[in-house]
């Protein structure tokens, strides 16, 4: 089992719920107020004042929030998520919302490359802890895409004070179910899995460079007692 598989787990406790996304939204429509949508919408005017038929990828699509509001302005989109339950859960808000996107639930780190004009973190390069995890996502992304992601911020204690997560040299590591089939490690003397990468500033800025992008634009977004989230658009190096 790999340490992003057990998010099944999560969306299937989500839908019993009556939620429609990671973060228990609760209807569809509302989706398109989510805050990977607001950042979008900052600037994706600037980078496709066309919109009709561009193709695009979103890459940890969960239960569709970014690719749902892409298809609403016009795109051609294509959703991955490694979660089955979500697939099931963004096709139904789809439906429900009377858009077309082709979700599919499937391994990131095991696709190949495909042609698009924008490509899309949905809050998922943090997912991938491993470093040969994240130089697939950067070797799939398309020559322009969209950043969502966590980056360490001096006070995290809201995260690092809880009991079942430590968090050293860039990786949040948690402990789990021991049913789970994980590569467990021995921190600090509990058993834990890796559960995030969530690199300082400057770190991921190198990380960008060193996987042939550039950062054109990006800001940090705080929070209180908790990681920062990068918003930021990178292109392919000519």
């Amino acid at each position: 089992m790999k340490y992003f598989e057990m998010h099944d787990e999560v969306y299937e406790s989500l839908a019993k719920n009556g939620k429609v996304s990671w973060d228990g939204i609760d209807s569809p429509e509302k989706l398109f107020d989510h805050g990977v949508n607001i950042a979008l919408a900052e600037r994706i005017d600037h980078y496709f004042p066309q919109k009709d038929g561009v193709k695009a990828i979103d890459f940890g699509c969960g239960t569709g929030t970014a690719s749902l509001y892409l298809a609403k302005l016009g795109f051609d989109v294509k959703g991955f998520d490694i979660s089955p339950k979500a697939i099931e859960m963004a096709n139904q808000n789809k439906d429900a919302l009377n858009l077309k996107a082709d979700f599919k639930a499937c391994d990131l780190t095991e696709l190949n490359y495909m042609e698009a004009s924008l490509t899309i973190d949905s809050s998922l390069l943090h997912c991938l802890v491993d470093r040969d995890h994240r130089k697939k996502f950067f070797e799939l992304c398309s020559d322009l895409t969209f950043i969502h992601t966590m980056i360490e911020a001096d006070d995290m204690s809201e995260m690092t004070d809880r009991d079942y997560l430590t968090f050293k040299d860039g990786v949040l590591w948690s402990t789990g179910l021991d049913r789970w089939d994980m590569d467990w490690h021995d921190i600090d003397g509990q058993k834990m899995f890796k559960h995030r990468r969530i690199s300082s500033e400057k770190d991921f800025l190198q990380e960008v460079e060193d996987n042939d992008f550039e950062m054109l634009e990006y800001y940090l977004k705080p929070q209180e007692k908790s990681s920062s989230t990068l918003v930021g658009w990178i292109r392919r190096k000519k």
